[in-house]
């Protein structure tokens, strides 16, 4: 089924972004149950943002914490990451991948724990979104690799948090977001509006605000931000449309798959932003989206494996 409007149907009473935002803001600071930024990503996070920081003060900052310290090889070694050569250390991984891509595992590492399933009762709608981030981070790893682009983990950590603002919602107040998600019937537009109608901001939001608080770089909360197609939230203007691009093709794909709908204006257009047209990538896409339906498909999901 063929969809071209490209608009992700929000209704006309849409509040501005900056309302949105606002709201979401409110709502994230009376919610008790998340946690602040780790000191150790913090600083973690500070001196790599300097490319010529050394790596003995970097793998001594990270080895403060061995829990962040082991998630970040086990991302790194996971076939979802897709390194060639298997690192079995701190040291080993700043050598293979360089500070810029080290640190983007690391994001990964400190803001996996929200991602994974705190009642017992949801755990289901938990790995579902788990195995959408998974989709949509592989998705966009390969995507970037077969054209070239010049990320640098980038482009698999906006995938891996992508979910991030529903994961926070479900974790907060589940009942209601859980009943919410089932009156959308499986329909990404009719969830996005009645995030609108209930809480006056949609998850991509409070996925902005929650990031920002952790001093993750604006590029990467911008894109998150982003990878619907609606009005308020246009891909030209984003940091890096490549990066929301790539972003919104993997969100879209998953969408196609999920509910056998094509929004081919939007993967038009995120193909031409990237380079490119979409008749010239068109078989590269479907390969790719193929390849990784299978993700979609697992009936158990290692959560540890990466957590």
């Amino acid at each position: 089924m063929s969809n071209t409007s490209n608009k992700a149907g929000l209704k006309n009473t849409l509040m501005e972004t900056h309302d949105n935002l606002k709201i979401a803001e409110e709502m994230i600071r009376k919610f008790k149950g998340l946690p602040s930024v780790p000191v150790v990503l913090s600083e973690a996070l500070r001196i790599t943002a300097d490319p010529s920081v050394s790596y003995d003060k970097v793998i001594k900052i990270i080895s403060q914490d061995p829990n962040l310290s082991g998630r970040l090889l086990r991302i790194a070694n996971s076939p979802y990451y897709g390194l060639k050569h298997r690192v079995t250390n701190l040291q080993l991984a700043l050598v293979i991948l360089g500070i810029r891509e080290f640190r983007c595992i690391l994001i990964g590492s400190a803001v996996l724990d929200l991602m994974k399933f705190k009642n017992l009762q949801y755990q289901e709608l938990y790995k579902k979104l788990w195995r959408e981030s998974l989709f949509m981070a592989s998705f966009c790893r390969e995507l970037s690799q077969s054209l070239k682009l010049p990320y640098e983990g980038e482009d698999f950590l906006v995938g891996l948090l992508a979910n991030i603002g529903a994961s926070i919602l479900l974790s907060e107040i589940p009942q209601k977001y859980f009943e919410l998600i089932n009156q959308s019937h499986n329909n990404h537009k009719k969830q996005l509006e009645l995030e609108q109608q209930h809480f006056g901001f949609i998850q991509t939001d409070i996925a902005n605000i929650f990031l920002k608080d952790w001093d993750i770089p604006p590029v990467l909360c911008d894109t998150i931000w982003r990878q619907y197609d609606i009005d308020y939230l246009p891909i030209d203007s984003a940091i890096d449309p490549k990066l929301s691009a790539l972003l919104r093709l993997a969100r879209y794909s998953l969408i196609e798959i999920q509910e056998s709908i094509f929004y081919e204006e939007t993967i038009q257009k995120s193909f031409n932003i990237l380079g490119n047209t979409f008749e010239n990538c068109k078989s590269l896409w479907e390969e790719i989206k193929k390849s990784k339906q299978i993700i979609l498909s697992q009936s158990k999901i290692d959560l540890d494996s990466l957590s």
